[in-house]
């Protein structure tokens, strides 16, 4: 149905703007003009999977004006405020209401949905509004009705068009634009409204700990399904999680674990995965070409409070390095969820104080001076620890993700209140192959600790039950 010719329109879209907006100021010599009267609302209403609007699409518009319908079966011939148009498989209407306005949808085989729109205005009146109602597939005989105007309660999202499984653990320029355009089309609900707030903990999901060599200078096995396994999961599942935290590990050239801080009795560098021992430091098999006073007391540290013998590492995730940023397909979920769900996703750099490691997400293995960085990152625990439900996916299940799991469960002990779940996405991570130490069984016996002290382990096809 197209809109009344200008004389009909005008006389009509003047009292409501002065209804609707309040009155439009009185001009002064100096104020700048008025634009002509708008209307309250432009409405596209559509369905989510792309489908053309069925022929006994019903919209029912209540406001101050009182109540209005508009019928795609029997197009009214002489609306007064509410005026639609059929395009491209959607309904494109604009609503002269007074001010705010109630706006309920019913379509076969669709959901009924219901939205409830508040007018804007200014000085000179009103100012239209840009909304939008997606209308979603009705719920199966037996399955729980929808929210209005929400999404099917714990339904699969398809796959977007663009994303291309093969291309994970590839190295691409990432497609942000078609990311975006897929998401605006998805038809998701700001994560905001999220009821149970969910949060996917994506730990250094990198290039080089998932691409295969030569891309990936450290490698995790395993690591290019983990990452194809935890696309696909937050594809399918956007609709469920609000927020996305993805750490980075960012490293520099001279740090306390790189061959370029070492040198061994005979004046050459330690290999890769050569571990370092109080004892030899002491003994003088291995000399620390910095700090030496600090790094004496750094492997001792690591023996008094049972961390990890510090290990000779490859050149890894440097800084401004192809290798430190996210895998590409990964950052193109992202990307889409940011889009989708209108929330930024939340990256944090770790690793880049020299003077210590930094397998845990939220603080080193041993504190050094004062930098932010060098401590323990309550802001960003504290951030997580507000969720429900935080799900931890990335590399590598023996180091980082081992630590920063451990990490926070332990803030969750001390934090009074109500305690989030952790779940490991055990399906979405890897443990790091070292030549002589299976740090496989290591991590095996270290989860069966954190089970013990409340870590649920889920494989990410088991999402229904996971995010409830």
């Amino acid at each position: 149905m197209s809109k009344p010719t200008a004389p009909l329109l005008l006389p009509l879209a003047a009292a409501l703007a002065a209804l609707a907006g309040g009155c439009r100021r009185e001009p002064k010599d100096d104020d700048p003009p008025c634009p002509p009267p708008q209307p309250a609302f432009a409405l596209t209403v559509r369905a989510s999977d792309g489908r053309p609007l069925p022929a006994d699409t019903t919209l029912v518009v209540s406001s101050g004006w009182g109540e209005e319908s508009f019928a795609m079966s029997a197009p009214p011939p002489s609306p007064k405020a509410v005026f639609c148009q059929i395009a491209s498989a959607q309904l494109a209407c604009t609503l002269w209401t007074h001010g705010a306005a109630l706006v309920d949808v019913t379509s076969a085989g669709l959901a009924p949905a219901r939205v409830e729109l508040r007018a804007d205005a200014d000085e000179c009146g009103v100012i239209t509004r840009a909304e939008e109602l997606i209308l979603y597939p009705a719920p199966a005989e037996g399955e729980a009705p929808l929210a209005a105007g929400g999404p099917p309660p714990m339904s699969e999202l398809p796959l977007p068009d663009f994303y291309d499984p093969r291309r994970v653990g590839t190295l691409y320029p990432p497609d942000a634009a078609a990311a975006a355009a897929a998401a605006s089309r998805a038809g998701l609900g700001p994560a905001e409204g999220d009821r149970r707030k969910v949060a996917l903990f994506l730990v250094d999901a990198q290039v080089d700990f998932i691409h295969p060599p030569p891309v990936g200078s450290l490698a995790v096995p395993g690591a290019v399904d983990d990452t194809r396994r935890t696309v696909e999961f937050l594809y399918r599942h956007a609709g469920r999680i609000g927020t996305v935290v993805a750490s980075l590990d960012s490293h520099v050239p001279h740090q306390i674990f790189y061959a370029s801080w070492w040198r061994d009795e005979a004046g050459r560098p330690p290999a890769p995965f050569t571990l370092i021992h109080a004892a030899d430091v002491e003994a003088g098999r291995f000399r620390p070409l910095r700090e030496p006073a600090w790094s004496l007391a750094y492997v001792r540290g690591l023996a008094a409070t049972a961390k990890k013998a510090l290990c000779i590492w490859p050149y890894h995730t440097m800084v401004g390095s192809p290798g430190q940023a996210l895998d590409p397909a990964l950052f193109e979920a992202v990307t889409y969820h940011a889009v989708a769900r209108g929330a930024e996703p939340r990256f944090v750099t770790k690793g880049s104080v020299p003077q210590t490691e930094h397998y845990s997400v939220f603080e080193p293995e041993i504190a050094y001076g004062a930098a932010a960085e060098a401590r323990r990152n309550d802001a960003l625990l504290d951030e997580l620890a507000r969720h429900d439900l935080v799900l931890v996916a990335g590399q590598a299940k023996s180091h980082c993700v081992l630590e920063s799991v451990r990490s926070l469960l332990g803030y969750l002990e001390r934090r009074p209140g109500p305690r989030a779940e952790v779940c490991l996405l055990a399906d979405c991570t890897s443990s790091v192959a070292h030549p002589e130490i299976d740090f496989e069984a290591i991590a095996r016996a270290e989860y069966d600790a954190l089970v013990a002290r409340g870590l649920r382990l889920a494989a990410s096809t088991e999402a229904p039950a996971l995010l409830g």
